[in-house]
């Protein structure tokens, strides 16, 4: 009789084991938020994985373009490309309630149960492209307004991070025909210069001209091959004395 009931007991023990080892976890540990700790970064530091992508494109008004990458670290990234209030690369790091809750969102979507692609027979209606990784495996779900509603309201949930507060931006965005190496700063009245020079001799940063002889707004080269064009535009907006900075471009795209 005892032999019996030790025996239920351990394939009770050992069941209850095998349940609780194959569930798998629906948050991210509050540890791996805490990995990463400042922003003002570059964008290829970050150390976590992808949890979802969000795309949105374009269509024949002004539909906001950009893309949304959310990480399991905590991490959210923004590239704004054109008809949105941030434009280039901008980063943050959720707090971990908002994390947990749009992680939970995607999951309770399930993606998986939709199909891949919804495609209407209009043709002037942005698609939006909507991707969950997990683990080895990813789901995507591609459309536009005729997407299913569990879609949707995943959507909205998406664009509130997108539009939220808190955003720091990593790189300007660098218009189309802009001239590498090149780079328009308009210094406060009393600034000089050559003080930009000093500041940033690590990224090669040169005084070239003056644009106009009364302001003081001056050309600027550095060296693409130590760092990015969009990143070197918000170090120099970034400085004290520094009121605008643009790219310089060639005639052919100044209208």
């Amino acid at each position: 009789m005892k032999i019996g009931i030790i025996l239920t007991l351990s394939v009770i023990v050992l069941g209850f084991v095998a349940c609780k080892g194959g569930k798998k976890a629906t948050t991210t540990p509050v540890e791996d938020l805490k990995k990463e700790t400042s922003l003002g970064l570059d964008m290829s530091a970050g150390t976590g994985e992808l949890v979802a992508v969000m795309k949105k494109s374009a269509c024949f008004g002004k539909c906001p373009v950009y893309t949304l990458n959310i990480m399991d670290n905590g991490r959210v990234e923004y590239h704004g490309i054109i008809h949105t209030e941030k434009t280039g690369a901008w980063s943050q790091m959720l707090p971990v309630d908002s994390f947990n809750q749009i992680v939970r969102a995607i999951q309770e979507t399930d993606l998986w149960q939709y199909d891949d692609v919804y495609k209407s027979d209009a043709s002037d209606f942005p698609v939006t492209t909507i991707t969950y990784y997990q683990g080895d495996s990813s789901k995507t779900v591609k459309g536009d307004y005729i997407r299913p509603e569990g879609v949707r309201q995943l959507e909205d949930k998406l664009k509130l991070i997108a539009n939220s507060e808190g955003w720091r931006q990593e790189e300007m965005a660098v218009p189309y025909g802009s001239i590498p190496g090149e780079i328009i700063v308009e210094l406060v009245p009393e600034a000089n210069e050559k003080s930009l020079e000093t500041q940033f001799a690590d990224q090669g940063l040169k005084v070239k001209n003056r644009i106009a002889p009364n302001l003081n707004i001056w050309l600027y080269t550095f060296e693409e091959e130590k760092i990015s064009a969009g990143r070197m535009g918000v170090l120099l907006k970034e400085y004290r004395g520094v009121k605008a900075v643009d790219f310089n471009k060639g005639l052919d795209s100044r209208r």
